[in-house]
C-alpha cells in the first residue's frame, strides 16, 4: 500500500507518528512523510496527492482540512484515518461529525480509550476500532541495570499555577473540584463514572448534566477538559505529598519542597527517558484524568526496556496483562505503599515481573503489531471502496 502521514509539532505525537512511519515500512509499504508543524500550501496538498496514497493517517484531526467543496482529501477520494491517543471530543464539531456520517468509506477513527469509543458508536460515527499506544523498540530497550540506591521515579510536569483553570460560571467550578476530590480518593474509577453520580447525588449539577447532553462541546473543552488537566496535576501533587522514607525523583517541573523529594529537569522522550527508567528501582505511573479504561505509553516503554512500573489501575491493563496486572497496579492509596515498600525490598521478584512482562511487551504490543491492525482494519473496505 501507499500510505501518506501527516505530522504536527508537538514532539510527543511527531514520536508516535515516527513509530508509525517505520512500522509501515517493515511492513513493506511504501510511506510518504509530510509535516504540518508550520501549517500547509498549496504545493504540500499537491505533493500528497502526487503520492497516490491508498490512505492518510495522522494523529488527532491535523489532517482534516476543510476546502471550498468540502473536506479536501474525501473531495480528492482519499480516505484518511485518524489516530486518536487523546480525548478525541476536545476537537470534534457537529460539520466534521455530519461530514464522517454521510461519507463513511473514507473516515476510519482509532481511538484509545474504550469510553470515548463507546461515545462515538452510540453517536452513530463510521469505523470506530479500539486502538492502545505500543512500544517502539528503537528507543526503548533493555539496558545494563545501574540502580544506585533505591528509590522511585516520576517522569511528568505539575503545574504550578492553577488559576486559569476557571468556567467563570460557580456551579461547573464547583462541579470540577468535586470531581477532581472524588477521583483523588477513586482513583480506579473512571471520570464519567464519577460525573453520572454527581447528576444524580446533587440536584444543582443537573445543570453540568444538561450541557452535557445539549451543549456538547462546551462541556468537552470547559468542563472535561478542566478536570483532565488540574485534576491530574492535583492528583499528581497528592501523590508526591504522602510518598515518604524513599527518594522519589520528579523529572519535570514542580514546586513540591521535601527532603526526600528531588526535582529534576524534564526529559527528552525516548532513549533519554529509556536511561531514567532505568535508573530507578520503581517507576511510577501516575495518569491524567482524561485516561478513562486506557493507558498511557508507561507501561509499554518501561516494561518494554524491561524496567519496572508501578501503575494506577486502568481496565486496559487487564488487557495487557491479564496474569499480572494486579501485580503492578494499584487502586488506591494503602496499596500504593504495600506494593511499593514490597518492590523496593525484593528485587528477585521486581525483576522476574519486569522480565515476564517485558516479553509480553515486544511480542504483542510494539508499533509493527498496532501498524498491522490497522492494515488488517480497513484494507478490505478500502479496497471495495476502489473497485
Amino acid at each position: 500500500m501507499n500510505i501518506a502521514i501527516i505530522v504536527g509539532e508537538n514532539l510527543l505525537e511527531r514520536s508516535i507518528m515516527r513509530s508509525y512511519r517505520d512500522a509501515f515500512i517493515d511492513l513493506g509499504h511504501r510511506v510518504y512523510v509530510k509535516s504540518f508543524a508550520q501549517g500547509y500550501t498549496e504545493n504540500d496538498i499537491i505533493s500528497i496527492i502526487d503520492f497516490k496514497p491508498d490512505f492518510i493517517i495522522f494523529y488527532g484531526n491535523i489532517g482534516i482540512l476543510k476546502a471550498t467543496k468540502g473536506y479536501l482529501f474525501r473531495y480528492m477520494k482519499i480516505p484518511v484515518v485518524c489516530l486518536y491517543y487523546d480525548n478525541l471530543f476536545f476537537g470534534l464539531n457537529p460539520d466534521f461529525e455530519e461530514e464522517m456520517k454521510n461519507y463513511p468509506e473514507y473516515y476510519y477513527s482509532f481511538i484509545w480509550d474504550e469510553k470515548f469509543l463507546e461515545l462515538y458508536n452510540d453517536k452513530g460515527l463510521p469505523n470506530g476500532y479500539k486502538i492502545m499506544l505500543a512500544l517502539d523498540k528503537k528507543n526503548f530497550y533493555p539496558m545494563e541495570k545501574v540502580y544506585a540506591k533505591k528509590s522511585l521515579s516520576f517522569v511528568g510536569s505539575m503545574p504550578e499555577d492553577l488559576s486559569d483553570f476557571s468556567t467563570g460560571n460557580t456551579i461547573c467550578n464547583n462541579f470540577i473540584d468535586d470531581v477532581i476530590k472524588l477521583k483523588i480518593n477513586n482513583i480506579d474509577v473512571p471520570v464519567l463514572e464519577i460525573c453520572d453520580y454527581l447528576y444524580k447525588e446533587i440536584d444543582e449539577y443537573k445543570l453540568v448534566e444538561r450541557i452535557y447532553k445539549n451543549q456538547e462541546n462546551d462541556f468537552w473543552r470547559g468542563i472535561y477538559l478542566n478536570i483532565h488537566v488540574k485534576g491530574g496535576t492535583e492528583y499528581r501533587k497528592y501523590v508526591s505529598s504522602i510518598i515518604e522514607d524513599v527518594d522519589f525523583y520528579i523529572y519535570g517541573k514542580c514546586n513540591i519542597i521535601k527532603n526526600n523529594v528531588h526535582i529534576k529537569d524534564p526529559v527528552k522522550y525516548g532513549e533519554e527517558l529509556c536511561k531514567i527508567y532505568n535508573s530507578h528501582c520503581i517507576n511510577l505511573n501516575l495518569s491524567t484524568f482524561q485516561l478513562e479504561t486506557s493507558v498511557n505509553n508507561r507501561p509499554f516503554d518501561c516494561f518494554g526496556s524491561k524496567n519496572f512500573l508501578l501503575s494506577d489501575y486502568k481496565k486496559d491493563m487487564e488487557i495487557i496483562f491479564p496474569d499480572h496486572y494486579k501485580e503492578v497496579t494499584f487502586k488506591n492509596f494503602q496499596e500504593l505503599g504495600e506494593k511499593g515498600e514490597y518492590y523496593l525490598t525484593h528485587d528477585k521478584e521486581r525483576k522476574e515481573i519486569a522480565e515476564e512482562l517485558y516479553n509480553i511487551v515486544i511480542n504483542n504490543h510494539t508499533y509493527h503489531h498496532r501498524s498491522k491492525y490497522i492494515i488488517d482494519c480497513i484494507s478490505n473496505k478500502i479496497s471495495k471502496r476502489n473497485k
